[in-house]
């Protein structure tokens, strides 16, 4: 299908750049049933099993072939190639060893280890099996309806411990990274839905899920060495089926099989169709199946796009302590006399990490009120509020956005005498990360939450300007003392939601600038002037901390995930105009940063204040 290709590409985009400098998965070990074969019966059968063409229990690649490409099979016979993808998995498996064939779990792990099979510290390792236990047990608990759940329960717990049991040997062996799928509501399926067995096989299939947690649980207490991935595959099938078109299926109750205008139609047409047979998914189906387990892998790279919270309170609280300078800087009252300021604003930038090279934009505007006075003719204090909102998106396909609005205060004072000068500043802001939203690529799925963070400042900025008539020059050296943290939170969703920890960011900048003013028109009451400035700022020294987190209700391990430094402002442009009519004073800036990476920023803002 074109939209699975394209969402596959677009995942390729967004996790490539942390690829490359996180220990990737090079290999896939696959174990289970039907779900995961590749052709292992249809080979071991001489392809005894009518209406499937593609030798797999579907019209097509299975999910594992999806994620990773070719798996070798379990034929021939012969020592594993431990460099190689390999699938051992059997339709019919079973995850005990009662039937000796098709081989059941346990048997494809012997005959794995037995063949010279093992792990590398990259390898994955994947086990989905169970519903053969199931299909075998429902006809026979069926016939006694009074006792059918309590039979069904045994035969369901009794599955998810052979699973749990041999993910443990797995772990035990050396599988550093072993991912378990559960079963999607069988009652469901054409083989059961409508029929009356579907209640039962809908309560066997959740026992089983429920005591798989329950045993993956346990197994990675004991096996800490081991990372444990529990994929929701039972979640997914639960939207697809309340949502079919958003996933672009047409068709989620009918075996593609019992149709004959879908059997023999195009790939197209099957693949509108989640059901190859009565239990089986159409490789369209077994598409969504890989994304949803690549998203469960790569979620440690994935969380990387949380860091921009942490980096846009931190932009934020830098600008808002440089408009508080602007507006001390223009304070032209009397000593003991106040002037009341208003100042709309606007900020849009991008901005790149040196190791996450996926860029975020964002889109803000907001507006600060305050006032200044002057002390003494050498001495001005400030205070200023400020609130600001905007939108934030990241990544490729902007695969996640989310809205921000920042409440801010800055403290500032200053001093001239003499064309020298020098401002201090202190700033605070809380901010509010609302609707943030991270695409899965499975089908429309998306992760949400909201969350907040805090940013803190102490600015210094000293000069001096020489005026030449109507001319002046003004270099000036600027010193920023920056934290910016964003609170944990949790996301909610379907596929993969991550719970992260607080992060924070500690930095310090320095900037040097030159101002060149012109008075256009300068009388008593009256007066207008121009100003342009190149400047230079970086950081001089940058703690930004990994993001770290953990696969919310799932057995996985916490990760870490390092996070490349922010880029400095680099290059700075601007200019301005500013009036004076009596009392009051208007007053119009731009101002463009240059980022040493490939970022960009520019920010404008007119303000109105009023000495009285």
């Amino acid at each position: 299908m074109v939209r699975t290709a394209t969402r596959t590409a677009l995942f390729a985009l967004m996790t490539a750049a942390s690829l490359s400098s996180a220990a990737a998965q090079s290999r896939l070990v696959v174990f289970g049933d039907s779900l995961s074969d590749n052709g292992n019966l249809a080979i071991a059968t001489g392809n005894a099993q009518p209406g499937y063409p593609s030798l797999r229990f579907s019209n097509g690649l299975v999910w594992a072939e999806q994620l990773v490409g070719p798996l070798a099979n379990f034929f021939p016979v012969g020592p594993v190639n431990n460099a190689r993808s390999v699938d051992f998995a059997f339709g019919g498996a079973r995850t005990d060893t009662a039937v000796a064939n098709p081989p059941g779990v346990p048997t494809q792990v012997g005959a794995y280890f037995a063949r010279g099979g093992a792990f590398g510290s990259n390898d994955v390792v994947s086990v989905w099996a169970g519903a053969n236990d199931l299909f075998q047990a429902i006809p026979g608990a069926g016939a006694n309806p009074a006792t059918a759940q309590a039979v069904m329960s045994g035969v369901a717990t009794g599955a998810a411990a052979n699973v749990a049991a041999q993910v443990s040997a797995l772990a035990g062996a050396g599988a550093s990274t072993i991912v378990v799928m559960n079963l999607p509501d069988i009652g469901v399926a054409p083989a059961f839905s409508p029929t009356p067995a579907a209640p039962l096989a809908t309560f066997s299939s959740l026992t089983f899920n429920g005591a798989l947690s329950a045993g993956l649980a346990n197994v990675a207490a004991a096996r800490a060495g081991a990372n444990i991935i529990s994929v929701d595959i039972a979640s997914v099938f639960d939207q697809i089926r309340l949502n079919p078109a958003a996933f672009g299926f047409a068709n989620v109750t009918q075996a593609c099989v019992a149709v004959a205008a879908c059997v023999g139609g195009s790939l197209a047409t099957q693949n509108s169709y989640l059901f190859w047979d009565g239990v089986h998914p159409t490789t369209a189906g077994h598409a969504l199946v890989a994304q949803a387990v690549r998203q469960y892998l790569f979620a440690p790279q994935l969380s990387a796009y949380s860091a921009t919270l942490a980096e846009i309170a931190l932009n934020g609280r830098r600008s808002e302590a440089l408009r508080g300078f602007d507006r001390l800087r223009d304070h032209a009252a009397a000593p003991g006399v106040n002037s009341y300021f208003v100042n709309v604003f606007g900020d849009i930038g991008e901005s790149k990490t040196a190791a996450q090279r996926s860029a975020f934009d964002w889109r803000v505007g907001g507006v600060q009120l305050g006032m200044t006075r002057a002390i003494t003719n050498a001495y001005t204090i400030g205070l200023i509020g400020s609130v600001s909102t905007g939108s934030v998106k990241a990544g490729p396909n902007n695969v996640v956005s989310y809205d921000a609005t920042t409440f801010a205060l800055d403290v500032l004072a200053g001093w001239k005498s003499n064309g020298f000068f020098g401002n201090v500043g202190l700033g605070a802001g809380f901010s509010r990360m609302s609707d943030w939203e991270r695409k899965t690529f499975v089908g429309p799925l998306t992760n949400k939450a909201d969350a907040s963070g805090l940013a803190l400042s102490a600015t210094l900025e000293g000069g001096y300007e020489a005026r030449f008539g109507a001319f002046a020059l003004t270099p000036m050296a600027r010193l920023g003392f920056l934290r910016a943290q964003s609170d944990s939170f949790e996301e909610s969703g379907v596929v993969a939601p991550i719970a992260y920890a607080r992060r924070t960011i500690d930095a310090v900048s320095g900037a040097v600038e030159l101002r060149a003013g012109f008075d256009i028109m300068r009388e008593t009451s009256r007066s207008l002037s121009a100003y342009a400035l190149v400047g230079y700022e970086d950081f001089l020294s940058y703690s930004g901390g990994a993001v770290r987190g953990r696969l919310v209700g799932n057995t996985a391990r916490p990760f870490s995930t390092r996070i490349g430094d922010m880029t400095g402002e680099g290059l700075l442009l601007g200019g301005g105009l500013s009036g004076a009519f009596g009392a009051v004073k208007i007053s119009a800036d731009y101002r463009a940063s240059l980022g040493k990476g490939d970022g960009v920023r520019h920010r404008g803002a007119i303000a109105a204040s009023f000495a009285f």
